[in-house]
């Protein structure tokens, strides 16, 4: 298993857990902090960091691999859909009790409605699998 769709927190630090407030200032600075190059290049956490309310920024889009490698950046690029339509069988497992991926439902595609960065979305709720940017 594995970040897929990225942590969209620090590890333990749920939004809507007993200190979801303070998390989501810190996600907040995290987000500001790791869509530049430098940081990207420099900590490979930051690679990984996705936070819903981000992913429309401009900073987002042109900066972080996620985005690159979830075609959610500037430019959809048809080849990944196409590579990952090659794939005959693919499995993800997702530990149901992990408390590092925030949320663990990124291990399947899943993530935080950027509405409310509260409620969990599954994979087929995602623009991911809507808009069919990968293949999935």
């Amino acid at each position: 298993h594995g970040p897929v769709a990225g942590g969209a927190s620090l590890p333990h630090c749920y939004p809507d857990g007993k200190v979801g407030s303070i998390c989501q200032s810190i996600n907040d600075v995290l987000a500001k902090l790791a869509y530049n190059q430098k940081m990207q290049d420099f900590l490979f956490q930051a690679d990984y960091f996705r936070a819903v309310d981000f992913v429309d920024s401009a900073s987002y889009k042109s900066y972080s691999q996620m985005a690159a490698w979830n075609n959610e950046g500037d430019s959809v690029s048809a080849s990944i859909n196409a590579n990952f339509a090659k794939t005959n069988k693919f499995a993800m497992i997702k530990a149901n009790e992990d408390t590092v991926v925030v949320p663990r439902e990124g291990e399947w595609w899943g993530q935080y409605d950027a509405a409310d960065g509260v409620t969990v979305l599954n994979m087929k709720e995602t623009a991911w699998y809507k808009d069919d940017l990968f293949g999935l």
